[in-house]
């Protein structure tokens, strides 16, 4: 079990299993860290977050084995625990983000291709503390509130591609 400190509420494990995109890993954990407060997540325990970067291959692989579409995606989002016990980690669960669907999607909405990923992140965050975009109200519901995370905490990410 990993320790926590006092002062910390949240563990962020981020991770970057993609090779075409360098990530700015800091930069992510802060942007997860500001999601989470902004939902005024603390459950009175620590709470643990992975996020991982993958290829459009990977996500693929992921989403046709854990749901059963064949067919690549933007955002996974994999909820481990509903609630914490008094006395344990609150295991929120994984997102999964396909970096190179972000960059596709970004030419085609002209949108900043950072800014598309972190939106991306943000999603599958909310997704895991119970949001959903099954309908047009529970979608708006939920886009406007990861645009206002956005707005008032995005600073970037870091993302630089590779060659």
């Amino acid at each position: 079990m990993k320790k926590f400190r006092a002062s910390s509420k949240y563990e962020i494990n981020v991770r970057n299993e993609q090779t075409k995109f360098k990530i700015n890993l800091r930069k992510v954990e802060i942007l997860a860290r500001a999601t989470l407060a902004e939902e005024d997540v603390c459950a009175g325990v620590p709470i643990e977050l992975g996020i991982s970067f993958v290829s459009d291959q990977r996500i693929w692989t992921l989403n046709r084995k854990f749901l059963g579409h064949d067919w690549k995606t933007d955002v996974l989002a994999f909820p481990v625990d509903e609630k914490a016990g008094r006395e344990k980690v609150w295991m929120l669960g994984e997102v999964v983000i396909s970096i190179e669907r972000a960059m596709d999607q970004s030419q085609s909405f002209n949108e900043d291709p950072e800014r598309e990923v972190a939106l991306y992140m943000v999603h599958g965050i909310l997704h895991l503390l119970g949001y959903r975009d099954k309908t047009p109200k529970l979608s708006g519901k939920m886009w406007r509130r990861q645009d206002e995370i956005l707005k008032r905490r995005y600073n970037g990410i870091g993302l630089k591609g590779l060659k």
